[in-house]
């Protein structure tokens, strides 16, 4: 969305003047409607070009797909059908590719699925780049044979070359919440911590994710010893967050016993560091760990605390879906109000924003079901 908005900008402000290049001839002679076809084709065909770069990537290194989206429009692969989904309230001009991971049973086979990931990260981004190319050869011909002969030529070759070009800035961007497919690519190859993280946490979009998540002990070791280190360091971006939150909803719904003795540790540290948490720069992520560190506590006989931190944090969250749901949820475990009915009705599960795109599989309410319909006198250890 950020190269967008600053291509939308920039697009904008130089518009005006880039008119000026053309003759008047030029500029009457073109179609608005169809200039404003070719605008939409481009934008989304570029897009999903540039998806299936991932697509085709991961599919020629013998990896299955869960689903490819574009804008609203989304096709699911399960074992015995393909489906089309349309949602209206889905992501709205962006794309995503979902792998399907499956079991990472021991150190060769990560190493093998990191160099697979790396490389479908930096496919999308050479398919970008061929666009772009190919733009550039559209108004290297159509200025050859004369704009005036070939205006939609014209047209075409600069809103390949605008479009792909933005795109490719978004590959370069890394925000705390946001890796372009070439930082993620340099990530892939070099964090072992950042690598087992996307893959586990792709787990439960799997079509039979209740088994995939038992049988990845691997990869939940990976992510444990890595997440000593960072969990020493009291790191609090996104990555760090992001694991424990995992650990910790895994605990609150019993597929682990007992919780890691570092994020015990860490939830000890976040609580009496709640700011940390709930700053001005922290992340949705950020906030539902602390949500999840309140059932944490009432879980763990430690009332008081998840108290503290639904009185001074969760009712005061703005209004918005995913934060009414977070409030509804935090009044049936902590004060015991029963909300059961309304919340175990899929379509009022929103743990996190990404409900709008992810909510077409299974696995993303699988949790949140088990953590909801857990009888309230018995969410004590």
């Amino acid at each position: 969305m950020l190269p967008i908005l600053i291509g939308a900008i920039i697009g904008y402000t130089i518009g005006f003047d880039s008119v000026k290049l053309f003759p008047k001839e030029f500029i009457k002679s073109l179609n608005l409607v169809a200039v404003l076809i070719i605008f939409i084709t481009i934008y989304y065909s570029s897009i999903l070009l540039h998806e299936l770069g991932h697509f085709c990537a991961f599919k020629a290194m013998g990896v299955n797909i869960r689903m490819i989206k574009v804008s609203i429009v989304g096709v699911i692969f399960n074992k015995n059908k393909t489906s089309l989904k349309i949602n209206p309230s889905g992501l709205g001009v962006g794309g995503i590719v979902v792998p399907h991971i499956g079991i990472i049973s021991d150190e060769a086979k990560f190493k093998e699925m990191q160099k697979i990931y790396a490389k479908a990260m930096i496919a999308a981004p050479m398919v970008t780049l061929s666009l772009v190319i190919l733009g550039g050869i559209s108004i290297v011909i159509s200025s050859v044979m004369g704009i005036m002969n070939t205006p939609y030529l014209m047209i075409t070759g600069i809103f390949l070359c605008l479009f792909n070009i933005l795109l490719c800035i978004g590959c370069f961007i890394k925000t705390e919440n946001v890796y372009g497919d070439f930082r993620a690519y340099s990530c892939f190859k070099k964090d072992n911590f950042f690598a087992a993280l996307m893959m586990y946490q792709y787990i439960m979009l799997a079509e039979d994710f209740v088994e995939e998540r038992a049988g990845n002990t691997y990869l939940r070791q990976v992510l444990i010893e890595g997440f000593k280190n960072r969990a020493a360091e009291k790191e609090v971006d996104m990555l760090t967050i992001s694991c424990s939150a995992t650990f910790l909803i895994e605990y609150l719904v019993g597929e682990m016993e007992k919780l890691p003795e570092s994020i015990a540790e860490y939830i000890d540290y976040c609580y009496l560091n709640q700011t940390l948490l709930t700053n001005q720069k922290a992340l949705e992520i950020h906030k539902s760990f602390l949500v999840y560190m309140a059932y944490y506590f009432e879980k763990t006989g430690e009332h008081s605390k998840a108290e503290q931190i639904y009185e001074e944090f969760i009712t005061k969250l703005p209004k918005n879906q995913v934060f009414d749901y977070w409030k509804m949820q935090a009044e049936q475990i902590i004060l015991k109000k029963d909300h059961t009915q309304h919340l175990l009705d899929v379509k009022n599960i929103k743990p996190n924003s990404f409900y709008k795109i992810l909510g077409v599989f299974n696995g993303f309410y699988w949790d949140e079901l088990i953590l909801n319909q857990m009888d309230k006198d018995e969410f004590m250890v």
